[in-house]
């Protein structure tokens, strides 16, 4: 449902960009320049409309789980409620075993303002690329008469290279931030099995 929820955005926003950019009174560069972005925006949106999906859905399913729950153990659906909430204070009240936990939020936090202009720089490197790919196109018979053709493939080249670079810096920081958030799970795991074990 979700994947049927996330196309039909993706088609209704594209729909709607091209329409706009169709009605523009502007110059044909203008306009272009208003289609670079399409894809990455609307892949942008359709993320972040994702992790909203996600969100109130988990809240449902914990209700329902702990209903369903209640209508099979009875009074007992409480215990597996009190776990987790026992597991959560022991998380914020910063048991030694969840050293981990709060060094990956940590990390996380420190990171996460320099993703948003790492993907800043990523996304002007594509617009900046599509922009010239653009002009190149519509100006193609002028470039093949002055016999350019090779020099502006090099360009264009060139400008790929500059957004992989700056895609490369955001996919950096994103893996270390993910390895952070998931190293609490499961690589950092010996470290409760050292701190339980008795000697």
């Amino acid at each position: 449902m979700m994947n049927r929820i996330t196309m039909m955005t993706r088609g209704i926003l594209t729909d709607l960009t091209f329409q706009d950019a169709l009605e523009l009174d502007a110059l044909p560069s203008i306009a272009g320049s208003a289609l670079t972005m399409v894809s990455t925006d609307i892949e942008t949106a359709a993320l972040g409309l994702e992790d909203m999906h996600e969100i109130w859905a988990n809240i449902l399913q914990l209700g329902l789980s702990i209903w369903l729950l209640e209508l099979r153990i009875s009074w007992a659906c409480v215990a597996p409620v009190m776990i987790a909430f026992g597991e959560l204070h022991r998380i914020l009240c910063r048991d030694v075993t969840d050293v981990k936990h709060i060094v990956s939020v940590i990390v996380s936090s420190a990171l996460s303002p320099w993703m948003s202009g790492l993907m800043k720089t990523w996304n002007e490197a594509i617009q900046t690329r599509l922009g010239s790919t653009l002009d190149t196109l519509n100006q193609i018979k002028q470039i093949k008469l002055l016999s350019q053709a090779d020099r502006m493939l090099s360009y264009t080249q060139s400008l790929r290279t500059l957004e992989v670079r700056a895609s490369a810096r955001w996919r950096g920081v994103l893996s270390i931030v993910v390895i952070c958030c998931k190293s609490g799970d499961v690589s950092l795991s010996f470290l409760d099995l050292l701190l339980s074990a008795e000697y």
